[in-house]
C-alpha cells in the first residue's frame, strides 16, 4: 500500500506535473491525492500527465475561480471505485482494495482556512462516518490545522485562537475514530514563502480498522520541490520491486537530435542469433547507449536542479532542529 497525498499550490505549470509524475513513479504510488489543483478544468489527458500513463482511474472537484480544486487518481488494479462522495473541502472514494478484498473509505481533504469553513468540514465529515458501514478509513490532504502548539512556528496569529483550533481538530480527531500514523523525514509539511513560518498542516489519519490491514504503515515527509508544501507519502514496510523500468524523458522527444541518434545506434548494435534474441539484446545495447546520451545533453542541467532541491531541504531540516542564521536564511530564499 503507497499513497501519495501532495498540496501542489497550482498544476497550470508543466513542471510541476512532471515533478508529480516522477514522484508517482519513483515511489510506485497507487492513489494519489492532490490538493490546490486551481484548475477549474481537467481531463483524462491532463490527469495522464500527472499520473504517468493510461492505467488509471480518476474523480476531481474542479477549482472556483482559480481557488481550491481536488484530485483523486490511482490504480484500478489496486483499488475499485463503488461509489463517490463530495462536500466542500473534500473528495472521497468508497471502494476495494483489491489484493486483500477489503471494503474502504478514502478521503482527500483541504480544510477551509477559516474556522466556521473548519467546523462544517469536520462536522459533515463526522456526519458521514457515522452513518457509514465501512470501518476501514483513510483521510488524507492539507488540514490547515496543527495538534498540538509544537507543529507550528512563527505563524502570527492569537494564541487563544491557535489553541481553540487545535483543540477542535483534536476534537475531530476523537470523534472520527483515527490515529495520526507515525512520521518521518522531518517536523513540518509547510513553509511560508518568506520561509518566517512553518507548520504541520499536511497529513495522513486513518481508522483503527485501516491500521490494523497494515499495521507497519508510516508517513514519510518527502523533499519539498514546486511548492510551499512537502508531499506526504503512506507507506507499508520496505517492499523490493525489482529492477525499475526504463523511462523516456518529455524532454528527449523535444530534442531534434534524438532520432538521429537512436538511428545511428541502433545500427552500431550489432547481435548475431535468432529474431526475439536479437531484439532483446539491441533493445539493451540501446538502452545503454540513450542513458549516456542523456548523461550528456541534459545530466549538467538535471544535476544542478537536485542540487538547489537539495541544498534547499537541508536547510530546512537544519531549521526544524536548531533554526537558522539570518545569512542562512537569505541564502536559501536565493536558491
Amino acid at each position: 500500500m503507497k499513497m501519495l497525498s501532495f498540496n501542489a499550490r497550482g498544476l497550470g505549470e508543466g513542471a510541476k506535473r512532471r515533478v508529480i509524475r516522477e514522484m508517482v513513479a519513483n515511489n510506485h504510488v497507487e492513489v494519489l491525492c492532490i490538493q490546490e489543483s486551481k484548475l477549474q478544468y481537467l481531463d483524462k489527458r491532463i490527469c495522464s500527465q500527472i499520473w504517468g500513463d493510461s492505467n488509471f482511474e480518476w474523480r476531481v472537484i474542479p477549482a472556483v475561480n482559480r481557488s481550491g480544486g481536488l484530485i483523486c487518481i490511482w490504480n484500478p488494479s489496486v483499488f475499485s471505485l463503488v461509489d463517490c462522495v463530495t462536500g466542500t473541502g473534500f473528495l472521497g472514494l468508497i471502494g476495494t482494495w483489491v489484493s486483500i478484498q477489503q471494503q474502504c473509505v478514502i478521503v482527500n481533504v483541504y480544510s477551509p482556512c477559516d474556522m466556521v469553513g473548519k467546523r462544517a468540514l469536520w462536522g459533515e465529515l463526522i456526519r458521514w462516518r457515522h452513518g457509514c458501514q465501512i470501518a476501514s478509513w483513510c483521510l488524507a490532504g492539507d488540514f490547515n490545522a496543527v495538534r498540538s502548539p509544537d507543529e507550528r512556528r512563527g505563524a502570527a496569529g492569537a494564541l487563544n485562537s491557535h489553541r481553540l483550533e487545535t483543540h477542535e481538530f483534536n476534537s475531530f480527531i476523537a470523534d472520527m475514530e483515527l490515529l495520526d500514523v507515525p512520521l518521518a523525514g522531518r517536523k513540518f509539511t509547510w513553509r511560508r514563502p518568506n520561509n518566517r513560518a512553518q507548520s504541520r498542516i499536511d497529513r495522513f489519519l486513518v481508522s483503527h480498522e485501516w491500521s490494523s490491514l497494515w499495521p507497519d504503515c508510516s508517513q514519510l515527509v518527502l523533499q519539498r520541490d514546486v511548492s510551499d508544501h512537502c508531499p506526504i507519502l503512506l507507506r507499508q514496510k520496505f517492499q523490493n520491486w525489482g529492477a525499475r523500468p526504463f523511462r523516456v524523458l518529455n524532454c528527449w522527444l523535444d530534442d531534434p537530435r534524438l532520432v538521429p541518434f537512436v538511428e545511428r545506434s541502433w545500427a552500431e548494435v550489432q547481435v548475431s542469433g535468432w529474431g526475439a534474441y536479437s531484439l532483446k539484446e539491441k533493445l539493451k545495447g540501446l538502452r545503454g547507449k540513450l542513458k549516456a546520451w542523456n548523461l550528456e545533453v541534459f545530466g549538467e542541467l538535471k544535476s544542478k536542479s537536485d542540487d538547489v532541491v537539495k541544498q534547499i531541504n537541508l536547510l530546512d531540516v537544519k531549521e526544524d532542529a536548531v533554526g537558522l542564521l539570518p545569512a542562512e536564511v537569505d541564502a536559501r530564499n536565493l536558491l
